[in-house]
């Protein structure tokens, strides 16, 4: 549904119809999470937006509550937990913006409010997903991150994340 739903929207033209995430290739897979975050960051600068974070582990749970748990959903799980840490606030209205983005980066470049940040994020997501604690406990996505940001233009080894974690599939 994602995939065709991307389609239908002109975000991607060189994956066929009806095709299963699965049977993707990498580089596919790739362009699918791109074309995806274009979307869904479409008002703060699309996919690009991620790079701005300024935080690999920031970054990477940002990307993967949206994704997880769409946008609406996931944006309003990002807002809640900037809410949560106390010292920022944003309107919980599902709607990503600049001011959710800026104050997310803001509370990211500081190591003890992105710890803060993050561990309520987890807890968050841990409320409407309560099986996947490993996900969110890990604050990563999985290797098609790399190819997100070679498709970006960017070093993807000054992002890449942990490859000995989990490996998550579309």
């Amino acid at each position: 549904a994602t995939i065709d739903g991307l389609k239908e929207r002109g975000y991607l033209s060189n994956i066929p119809t009806n095709v299963t995430p699965n049977s993707l290739e990498p580089i596919q897979r790739a362009a699918v999470y791109r074309a995806y975050f274009d979307d869904v960051l479409h008002t703060v600068g699309g996919a690009e937006s991620l790079a701005t974070i300024g935080n690999q582990k920031s970054a990477s749970a940002f990307g993967d509550t949206l994704f997880r748990n769409g946008r609406k959903g996931g944006t309003e799980a990002i807002q809640k937990a900037i809410n949560a840490t106390g010292s920022h606030k944003v309107e919980v209205d599902g709607r990503m913006g600049p001011e959710t983005i800026n104050t997310y980066r803001d509370l990211s470049s500081n190591s003890s409010n992105r710890k803060k940040l993050l561990d309520v994020l987890a807890v968050e997501r841990l409320h409407q997903y309560p099986n996947e604690s490993n996900r969110f406990n890990y604050f990563r996505i999985m290797d098609w991150l790399k190819l997100v940001y070679l498709l970006l233009g960017h070093n993807p080894h000054r992002v890449a994340g942990n490859q000995a974690l989990h490996t998550l599939t579309i």
